[in-house]
Order: structure tokens, then sequence, then C-alpha cells
């Protein structure tokens, strides 16, 4: 058996030699002493590459795999054979062994060669540190403590991982990038933890407990290979949900998805954002209605423009299973145009009724928003700038309204001076349970509509005020 492995050994550095003059390709082999299947399984994992995930299936020839892999991108590779499985990163140039006896991949060190320092360093992380856990051995940690508790034991654990990777013999023996990648992986294990924390017992943290999170950077392109920047995401995502839905339950799903993607748009960007809606849609398919789902994954597909994703979401969708919708939310997939009536007021700064009925003979953009709004706020600037480029006839005849729908009155009015809004104010107080949220069915902010000169919405889900069609939409509506 060794002459067999030390032969294959000799084949691999030829063929390693050979591509180096191209590249720099890494070497993968491996041998299953007394192997009862005949394949294994390797999974490679670059978000930074154009196809970010590939499987390859290796034949067993004699209980021996090889696999030569061109890039010149760092991956995390998952080995897999029967039920075992290994977590490792290859870097270009590595040359890595695995070899072990059927059944005892987890009781023995599998992995030598150059490159197999990362592994160890980062096995040594993952025994002696509560770092990357299963879903299920977070949930049972987390229901071991209460929030002070919580808070110290993470940051020990944060420490002795830095620790290792600052001081540990085996740390010393890492590439440098491997282990700059581990030490952001770390922080953002970190704060994952935290937030995981206050998710699972739908308890708003206090201000200190959060200072320094941005350590943890959000959206930032070297972190794309570290493993936890996702776990973080995600519980970014739903602990702002937590904190603007005031802690309440949300009884209908489809509707729960629609506030966090608003809230997911105004934090994450780019790849990560399209990895963040593909997860999600995944987990929460089985609890959406079937047009919820497909309403967006039609999201998704509009975002993959390289179908990364999309194919194996799109066969989840279609498979259901599926909760079915809500009258309520039927009715606003299904609601067309229609009229502004005289049932629906609003108070202005002076504490006047207004109808908007009253502005009848004008176009009106109606920004629907409320001061604890993140994203309402970040898009202020833009509506100005819009509002600006009108000329003076167009500014008399285009009327922008806002509408809070703050249920603290002092609240409104100190964000309209904070952000310089320029408009008609109006105050529907009560939040989601506001008459403005109830008549004009909405279950996310900020929503924009138009309203034609004679009344009619015409657009109930206009473009923001920075998308470049916003302009000659609301001057079609003018002429």
């Amino acid at each position: 058996m060794s002459k067999i492995f030390a032969c294959l050994t000799t084949l691999l550095i030829i063929a390693f030699c050979y591509y180096s003059s191209f590249a720099q390709p890494s070497s993968l082999m491996g041998q299953v002493i007394n192997a009862k299947a005949d394949t294994v399984s390797i999974t490679r994992y670059n978000h930074a590459l154009t196809t970010p995930v590939e499987k390859r299936f290796l034949k067993l020839e004699n209980n021996y795999w090889s696999w030569l892999v061109e890039t010149e991108q760092d991956s995390w590779m998952i080995y897999s054979y029967q039920e075992d499985s290994l977590c490792f990163f290859l870097q270009p140039g590595d040359q890595l062994s695995i070899q072990y006896l059927e059944g005892q991949l987890k009781a023995t060190k599998p992995m030598s060669g150059k490159g197999s320092s990362n592994f160890d360093l980062f096995q040594k992380i993952n025994s002696q540190c509560f770092y990357y856990p299963s879903t299920i051995e977070l949930k049972e940690k987390l229901n071991q403590y209460k929030i002070d508790a919580w808070e110290v034991y993470c940051y020990n654990e944060r420490k002795k991982a830095e620790a290792i990777l600052k001081k540990d013999s085996v740390g010393i023996l890492a590439s440098t990038s491997f282990k700059n990648l581990l030490m952001k992986d770390v922080i953002y294990n970190y704060w994952h933890h935290i937030l995981a924390f206050a998710n699972q017992h739908r308890q708003i943290l206090p201000d200190l407990i959060l200072t320094g999170m941005d350590a943890a950077k959000i959206n930032d392109p070297s972190a794309l290979n570290c493993l936890n920047v996702y776990r973080f995401n995600k519980a970014l995502v739903d602990y702002q949900f937590l904190k603007l839905n005031n802690n309440n339950p949300f009884p209908d799903n489809d509707l729960k998805f629609r506030k966090k993607l608003t809230i997911a748009k105004s934090i994450l960007k780019d790849f990560y954002y399209l990895q963040w809606l593909s997860d999600e849609i995944k987990l929460q398919s089985p609890e959406l209605s079937f047009q919820g789902a497909t309403e967006f994954l039609k999201q998704l597909k509009a975002l993959d423009s390289a179908s990364i994703f999309y194919p194996e979401v799109a066969l989840i969708v279609k498979n259901g299973p599926h909760k079915a919708a809500s009258p309520k939310e039927k009715e606003v997939t299904t609601k067309t145009d229609y009229k502004v009536d005289d049932t629906i007021s609003f108070n202005d700064l002076a504490g006047n009724t207004v109808n908007l009925k009253n502005y009848k003979g004008k176009v009106l953009y109606i920004d629907f928003w409320a001061s604890w709004c993140g994203p309402c706020r970040a898009t202020m600037p833009a509506s100005k700038a819009i509002h600006q480029q009108l000329n003076r006839k167009e500014k008399d005849q285009i009327l922008f309204v806002y509408i809070s729908i703050d249920a603290d009155e002092k609240a409104w009015r100190n964000s309209i001076e904070q952000l310089g809004i320029e408009g008609i104010q109006l105050h529907s107080p009560g939040n989601w349970k506001s008459k403005a949220c109830e008549y004009f069915k909405i279950n996310s902010i900020p929503r924009y509509m138009i309203i034609d000169k004679k009344g009619n919405i015409v657009n109930d889900n206009a473009p923001r005020p920075n998308a470049p069609e916003l302009l000659d939409e609301l001057r079609k509506y003018n002429n």
C-alpha cells in the first residue's frame, strides 16, 4: 500500500511541476484504508470566484483518490466520505494528503503535506474555542446563559482564539493570509453569537453591549471567505427586524419576509445581499405562501445574473411545501388602480385634518416613512435632490407628500427638522396599525406611491427617489 501511495505522490508532483509554469495548482490526494465505499466527494467554496461552489465526486481506485486543483484563489473545502466529513482551507500551491482508516477520520490526524499547518490551526481553534458551532449546539448553549454572563463567555472565547492565532506554535506555522482571515472571522463569530442571543430570546440589547460592533465590517470585500460573516449578516438583519417591529410577533410570514427584505437591502450590498436572499428564501420557503415565495424568487433571479444560487432555490420553491396566502395578502397581490376617497385623512404640522383629495389636480409623489426606519431616513437626501431637479412650473404641479406612521408625534416633528424634509408633511400615528397602513395595505417602508391629477393611484409601488426612472414617470403624469 505504501508503495502505491508513494507512486501516486510522485505522479502528482510531476503534474504539479508541469502546471506550475502556467499557474499555481494545488494537489489533493488521499487514502481510505479498508474502504467500503468507492467514492469520496469534495466541495470547494470560494465566494470570490465566478462559480463559488464546485463539487467533485472522485472514484476510489485501490482505496486511493486524487485531484489536481487548478486555482489562483484560496478556497474552503469540504471532504466527505460516507458519514464522515472534514473542513479545510486550500491555497494555491498546497499539496495536501488525507489518509485514515475507514471509520476513523475524527479519531486520527488525517491531514499532512504542504498547507496542513492551516488545517492544524483551524482544528485547534475549533476544538479549544466556541467557534463556528452547529445551529443546535448554539441554541442549546444560548439557553444556559443570561445576557451579561453570555457576553463575558463570548468575549473570553474570542480572546482565547485570538491568542492561539497570535502566539500559539501551530499558528506560527500557518500562512499569514489564513491567519488574517481567521482573525476577521473570530470577530464575526463573536458578534454573531451576541446577536443570536438577542434573536433567540427576543431581547433588545443595551447599546453598551453592542459598542464596537462596527469592528465586524459589513460588506467587507476581503471577508468573502470568512465562514461566520454570513451567519453574522443573517443575525444582524434578524436583530434589526426585532427592533423595528418593537419585539412583537408577526403572524403573516409573507409580510414579515418583505419587511426583512427592506432591512437587508439597507444593510447588505452586492454578493452579501445575494447570499442572504438565497439563504433566507431556502430557510423560510415552507413558511411562505407559494405566491410570496415565487415573488421573492423572481427578485433573486433578477439579481443572480450568473445563476449561482437561483437554480437550487427555484427547485426548493417549486417542490414546496408552502402555506396558504392570507386574505390580506391576496388582496395586496390583486389590487390595481383605485382612487383615494373621503374616508382617509391625516393631520398636518398645524394640526389640521387633511384629505388627499384636497390636492386633486396635482400629481402626488407619496413617501410613507417613520422616524425609526433607517432606510426611510437614508433616502431623504435623494428625495430632496429629485425635487430640486423639477423646474418652477413642475414644482407647482408635482407635490411631494410625506406620510409618517410614527406613533410618537414628537419623534415625527423632530425628524422632519433633523432631516430637513421639504414638502407636505402628514401624520398617521399607530406604526403598522395606522390608518395609512391599513387603507393603503402598507406592509413595509419606505413605500412610495404616485397619484395622478384625477386622484387615481396609478402606481402603488412607485420607484424610490434614487431610481433614475422616477423623474420621467412623474413628468409623464404631469403632461
